[in-house]
């Protein structure tokens, strides 16, 4: 018996080896130990292609061609086509797996927000002033994502002009509109630095970041010049960058360590003397301190006394004295053009106040965007919306989802103009500007983004070569390489489908659609 383990382990060993050794089996019938010889099976993997489906052979041929098994497996992919001229399914490959959609689910944010707010909604920040025992200025937070810089400059010079003269003034923000939870759930704990990944507010400005520029000092050995933009108090830096002569063991970067409260950001490494400026986006904690510390440095700028900033709501006797707005249009076509997470993450908890009136929370503004799929008829039981923006790792989402909520807006006449004019266009602008130039889908295409570490996707609206309107949705995942191959494919296909006429399912033209699909890969 001692002697086991060891004959066990050589069994495990052969049933490894790369050859297939004869099989034998017990015979129904056949005594003990009376053991037939049975031919060895060869089992080979099937190409995923071999999932697909399509009422056109040939068309389901064409779209089968362009994904390579040498990517697929093992990664993952899901592939729908649907004729929106026809409402007709044209390729369907894993259309029902769930996967995750990455900034996909931005599409599923934008729709339902354009569908609870409407097309006319502002997001106005408001500014009223209390000038009963303790003179109070309250800027009420409005859930806008895309204020700056320049928009308290405005709001500055608004709010000197209506408040009376020779008065000592506290600062309040109020942020009372949204929950206080100031990440999305499921959110990684370890990029809470970078600036795809700010913390939540409704009062936001610069994207919840600051920027931080780089430059080599003046000689071997000089501390590194850094500057942080817009210049303020509530962030301090600590320098530890050297300037070196030519090559650099540490490349120059700036990191707020995560969790730390007191906004200190630690700039290191070496920069070689005829380097580059270097320039990161920081994300800041308490983002809505920092708005009141930067519209508090522009007050005093315009003799406005300001003693001290605080998180406060407005007491009865407060009278209005400025306010600046965003229509929603803008703000829609920002978060899907440059796919901005925290546009996202602001109009999901932004609907869900509106509705409830309730402090805005993720898991209400779910319940809206479950509502409007339902009635794409999409099983929202299938699907998991952990956030607003995609970044979670929780976000579950077929193919065939996007394509119910695509077609869904397509057949609305008042949000579609909105919601198509949002999605980038390629080889225009957004985050496919560079992609599938040179090819029928140019200026053509238009669709949202996604990408995670090991997700790209990829979702939106077509027209083919013989003005066929197409919706199409591709989501690759779980692949441990760059996403560049992986975007060539899904911008093959896309110059496939724009370059699709319908006499093609019958006869296609090879020197025709390779010609653009080639160009699109390249």
């Amino acid at each position: 018996m001692k002697h086991l383990p060891l004959v066990f382990a050589g069994a495990i060993l052969a049933a490894g080896c790369s050859s297939t050794p004869p099989v034998t089996r017990t015979e129904p019938g056949t005594g003990p130990g009376q053991l037939v010889p049975v031919e060895p099976v060869t089992v080979t993997p099937a190409h995923v292609t071999r999932l697909s489906v399509s009422p056109y052979p040939l068309l389901k041929e064409r779209i089968d061609a362009l994904i390579p098994d040498t990517l697929f497996p093992p990664s993952t992919i899901a592939l729908m086509v649907h004729s929106l001229t026809r409402d007709e399914m044209l390729y369907d490959l894993n259309g029902g797996l769930i996967l995750n959609p990455a900034s996909n689910m931005k599409l599923l944010t934008t729709a339902a927000a354009l569908r609870e707010l409407g097309t006319e909604y502002r997001f106005t920040t408001r500014v009223t002033a209390d000038t009963s025992r303790l003179p109070t200025i309250t800027v009420h937070g409005s859930g806008d994502p895309i204020m700056v810089t320049a928009d308290l400059d405005t709001l500055a010079g608004l709010i000197a002009a209506a408040l009376p003269r020779g008065r000592t003034w506290r600062l309040a923000g109020d942020v009372s509109l949204f929950d206080d939870l100031p990440m999305g759930e499921g959110w990684p704990w370890d990029d809470e630095s970078y600036s795809y990944q700010m913390q939540l507010s409704p009062l936001s400005v610069n994207g919840n970041c600051v920027e931080v520029r780089a430059e080599p000092g003046a000689a071997p050995g000089d501390t590194v010049h850094v500057t942080i933009s817009p210049r303020n108090s509530y962030i301090s830096v600590l320098n530890r960058a050297v300037t070196v002569a030519d090559s650099t063991l540490r490349p120059v970067s700036a990191m707020r360590r995560g969790f730390d409260r007191n906004n200190v950001i630690t700039v290191e490494g070496e920069m070689p003397m005829r380097g580059r400026t270097r320039v990161d986006n920081v994300t800041v904690h308490a983002p809505h301190l920092y708005f009141l510390s930067l519209l508090a440095d522009r007050l005093r700028s315009r003799a406005v006394t300001i003693s001290a900033t605080l998180v406060d709501t407005a007491g009865p006797a407060a009278f209005p004295v400025a306010e600046l707005s965003h229509g929603i249009d803008t703000v829609v076509v920002y978060l899907n053009k440059v796919s901005d997470n925290l546009s996202a993450e602001n109009l999901l908890r932004t609907m869900a106040a509106e509705r409830t009136g309730r402090p805005g929370r993720a898991e209400a503004g779910h319940v809206l965007v479950n509502r409007f799929l339902q009635s794409a008829g999409v099983d929202t039981g299938r699907l998991v919306l952990s956030d607003g923006s995609g970044l979670s790792r929780y976000n579950l989402v077929s193919a065939s989802s996007l394509i119910a909520l695509l077609r869904a807006m397509r057949s609305d006449p008042e949000l579609f103009p909105l919601f198509r004019r949002s999605l980038p266009v390629a080889g225009v602008d957004g985050t496919i500007n560079r992609r599938m130039q040179g090819t029928r889908a140019q200026a053509n295409l238009r669709a949202k983004t996604g990408t995670l570490s090991d997700v790209t996707a990829l979702s939106g609206y077509v027209t083919t070569a013989d003005g066929e309107d197409l919706a199409f949705s591709v989501i690759m995942q779980k692949y441990p390489w760059s996403s560049r191959a992986y975007r060539g494919v899904q911008d093959r296909i896309g110059a496939f489908l724009a370059g699709l006429t319908r006499e093609d399912y019958a006869f296609v033209r090879p020197h025709t659609l390779d010609k653009e699909t080639k160009k699109a890969g390249e």
